[in-house]
């Protein structure tokens, strides 16, 4: 993957457009993919650090006028001493799932780390209770490209609620229950923004915040942008 973005910064280095990179991120929240073996007893960031770094220098080496970073899709605030020195931006994704997390529990569907909840039958009655009228039943349905299955990691329930729950009666859901883990969250973000913070100036580099908050809803789905905030 760094051979090829370096062969992307020379494809633009050739027209005069490196100017318009502001900075190169290896890999998108490298921490959640199958590149690394997994976590095993070095946790979550420390199996990362020597593919990583080799990464970063080869970048470098081949374009050092540009940063180069690689993007973690969690902070672990008593994990981040064990990533790679070369980084030169602090980049982040700060999903705090609590509320929705509680929704995909009770809709029989998984979430992060979290492995879905052992279900009598599915759609469960809550789930079911959520689509919209026009739904196909669960057996009858696949992604409309059937690649969207092997090569995303996505189970086909996720796709199934994504694609056809009501909208409004998911957010209704979510406002229903947010009271409960409001202030748990702000104080999960609260966390986070100071170990990244603290992490950054450490190491003498800025921190981005790339993603974040509420994670991934349904398409018109407006929770994260209303009471989420």
């Amino acid at each position: 993957m760094a051979e090829s973005l370096a062969g992307l910064l020379d494809f633009l280095d050739e027209r005069g457009l490196s100017n318009a990179v502001a900075y190169v991120e290896v890999h998108n929240e490298v921490d959640n993919c199958d590149l690394v073996p997994a976590h095993g007893p070095l946790g979550h960031y420390a199996r990362l650090r020597g593919p990583l770094e080799r990464a970063v220098k080869l970048l470098q080496a081949r374009h050092p006028a540009v940063p180069v970073t690689y993007l973690l899709g969690k902070p672990w605030p008593d994990e981040l001493q064990d990533l790679p020195e070369q980084a030169q931006i602090a980049h982040f994704h700060f999903y705090v799932y609590d509320v929705l997390g509680a929704l995909y529990e009770a809709v029989g569907l998984g979430h992060g780390t979290e492995a879905a909840p052992e279900t009598a039958a599915w759609p469960t009655p809550e789930l079911a209770a959520m689509l919209r009228p026009d739904a196909p039943a669960f057996a009858d349905y696949q992604p409309d490209e059937p690649w969207r299955l092997a090569d995303t990691g996505v189970p086909r329930e996720l796709f199934y609620a994504h694609d056809w729950v009501d909208p409004d009666r998911w957010d209704l859901w979510l406002y229903e229950n947010y009271a409960a883990h409001r202030q748990a969250m702000r104080d999960t973000l609260t966390s986070w923004v100071d170990s990244v913070t603290e992490f950054a100036r450490r190491r003498g580099v800025p921190a981005v915040l790339g993603e974040g908050v509420v994670r991934y809803t349904p398409l018109l789905t407006r929770f994260e942008e209303d009471a989420g905030r």
